[in-house]
């Protein structure tokens, strides 16, 4: 009995002191990144421990980081769908790094005279909250960290990529950020096969993995190699009988080799000694969509995306390395099932004069 009463007198002690502590501070949620200003003017913390000149300067500093990212969101379209995603902050890095880079460290160390204030956003507090996001205008020596002006770990582009996403949704919602001149990739064949440049562009690895950038640089190349598939189709003949042979694949191999190797080569790109171009800015890099049981961008596209290369293989294709890659049959049936309607229909026929006997005869 003896030992509750000191248990709930222990008990009630922490209550106090932890209902004290959130008295202290004051709770925001984020509007824009421009709030992080009136925090500063505001925050009892900052006024108490910060001089006036360091929160001015921290304030100016906060006023054109602000500006940049903003200018960054917008340069690149990258609010024009709705939403800043973790893909997006990676794209905002790579632009921050790449036009700001030399000024940004300046900017951010006047930042950190302010280093911590009594408000709170997102569960933490807010001068951090907004320092982490300002760490995206250093080069991340890490695939998933930013780093620090100090060149540590900061923190992870999934975390702030969502927290930016966050504090930016009012100006992305109304517009504010947006685009107007600028072009998203979209798929261009008229086809079927542009689903598979959405599908890129929308996949939930990729979106975490990789910059907008690269993926938009990755559906491009693939909606081009998609043209030069369809082109051979079509300067062949190879639909006019309403379906796609495993015969046929090798006719693809033989005449995109023929016509269009060395565009092939350069769209399909590679990832060579750390650099990746084409549509290996996009492959293996964590994409987990699926098309026919088969994860998409890895293997059914992929796979399509080797019959430009010329192949030693009886009935295998051959990637960009040399290796064997996916049967000639394994591929027919994927660009089958893909181009169904289209076969259907007739749109990928034509003029094509198929081979018939000629003599007139029972041998014809």
């Amino acid at each position: 009995m003896h030992r509750n009463i000191i248990k709930s007198t222990v008990v009630a002690a922490a209550l106090c002191s932890v209902s004290m502590l959130h008295a202290a501070e004051e709770i925001i949620e984020p509007t824009g990144l421009d709030q992080i200003q009136e925090i500063i003017a505001n925050d009892a913390r900052v006024e108490k421990k910060i001089t006036a000149e360091n929160i001015a300067k921290a304030q100016a500093a906060a006023e054109s980081m602000n500006a940049f990212i903003k200018e960054a969101i917008k340069e690149r379209g990258l609010a024009n769908d709705g939403v800043v995603s973790v893909a997006d902050a990676r794209e905002v890095n790579r632009y921050l790094v790449e036009n700001y880079g030399g000024e940004w460290t300046a900017l951010r160390a006047d930042y950190a005279l302010v280093n911590k204030s009594s408000t709170l956003a997102m569960a933490q507090n807010a001068v951090k909250l907004w320092g982490k996001i300002y760490d995206l205008g250093f080069e991340a020596a890490n695939k998933n960290r930013l780093s620090n002006i100090n060149g540590g770990k900061s923190g992870s582009f999934v975390t702030v990529g969502y927290q930016l996403g966050e504090i930016v949704k009012n100006d992305v919602a109304s517009g504010a950020l947006n685009n107007s001149n600028f072009q998203e990739v979209v798929g261009t064949t008229g086809t079927s096969m542009d689903q598979g440049v959405t599908l890129i562009l929308n996949d939930p690895g990729l979106q975490r993995k990789i910059a907008t950038g690269d993926l938009r640089e990755g559906a491009k190349s693939a909606d081009a190699l998609n043209h030069l598939i369809l082109g051979a189709i079509r300067a062949e003949g190879l639909a006019n009988d309403g379906t796609i042979t495993t015969a046929d694949t090798r006719t693809l191999n033989e005449y995109l080799v023929a016509h269009n190797a060395a565009e092939w080569a350069e769209l399909h790109g590679d990832d060579e000694e750390g650099e990746e171009t084409g549509y290996h800015l996009v492959q293996n890099d964590g994409a987990y969509s699926r098309m026919f049981s088969d994860n998409f961008v890895n293997s059914v596209a992929d796979g399509v995306y080797h019959l430009g290369f010329p192949t030693r293989f009886k009935n295998n294709l051959e990637n960009e390395d040399g290796n064997k890659n996916k049967r000639f049959e394994k591929v027919a049936w994927w660009l089958n099932e893909c181009l169904e309607a289209e076969l259907a229909s007739g749109a990928l026929s034509s003029p094509y004069s198929e081979v018939t006997g000629t003599t007139g005869t029972i041998l014809d």
